[in-house]
């Protein structure tokens, strides 16, 4: 039912490939959001729940208790139209910031790519990078982050690819995309989540460049790393008709 509705309403611009794709990668997105804005409502509407009980119905009941009940929910929807007028912002970024939270802690971080010690790793030594995986904010970045990543833990690879476009005007191009692997698993940094590298390598039809070990990065920063591997990407990229500029996904 979800594909079905993502396919007509969110995805209805892209090709039935791209879709499936996108289905892949973020359904977990759209679920977490979900879950999220039924819990809103219940919230906000909860209080009213005596005012909608069988007994209101019920002719036994007073005409000052059918009054009383009909004020009272007056008085709640002005107040929290009151409320949301004034706090709407506020409101706004702390219901961002448990839909963050909870799809940091639901999907995030389920996977064998990184372990429980990793993460704190990264909060302790890399704090952007923690901060921008667990706000979903590293989309964009796959390579700053997933270099940093490798840098930070000193154990995995990054593995650079090409990954079909997700665009519906070009659905037979490639643009460049890198993976943070480790145990078998990948961190995708379009999706924040971890997949078996089998499995996403498949989702995004890779094409596989190379793998990136610690050794290759212990003595460079980003910015020298960028500039050492910049020529043999592009020359690859030109060769293989992929989109070359990094941060596309």
């Amino acid at each position: 039912m979800l594909k079905f509705i993502l396919r007509r309403t969110v995805y209805k611009e892209f090709s039935k490939e791209s879709q499936d794709m996108l289905f892949s990668l973020l359904a977990k997105q759209h679920i977490n959001k979900l879950f999220c804005s039924f819990m809103e409502f219940i919230m906000l509407f909860f209080p009213l729940l005596p005012c909608f009980t069988t007994r209101f119905c019920e002719k036994a009941i007073s005409t000052e208790t059918r009054i009383f009940f009909i004020a009272y929910i007056i008085a709640y929807v002005v107040f929290m139209g009151c409320f949301g007028l004034l706090f709407n912002e506020a409101i706004k970024e702390f219901y961002n910031k448990v839909v963050e939270k909870l799809y940091f802690y639901w999907y995030t971080k389920k996977g064998k790519c990184f372990s429980s010690e990793d993460f704190t790793n990264l909060y302790m030594k890399k704090t952007d990078v923690y901060s921008l995986i667990a706000s979903e904010k590293c989309r964009g970045r796959c390579y700053y982050v997933c270099f940093q990543i490798l840098k930070t833990l000193q154990e995995g690879s990054i593995k650079i690819i090409a990954v079909k476009n997700i665009n519906s005007k070009d659905e037979n191009g490639y643009c460049l995309h890198v993976l943070y692997v480790k145990n078998g698993w990948a961190f995708d940094t379009y999706s924040q989540r971890q997949f078996k590298l089998e499995k996403i390598l498949k989702i995004y039809h890779a094409k596989e460049f190379k793998d990136i070990y610690f050794d290759d990065i212990r003595h460079y920063s980003f910015d020298s790393f960028l500039y050492m591997e910049g020529k043999m990407i592009k020359k690859w990229c030109e060769e293989n008709n992929i989109t070359h500029k990094l941060g596309s996904y």
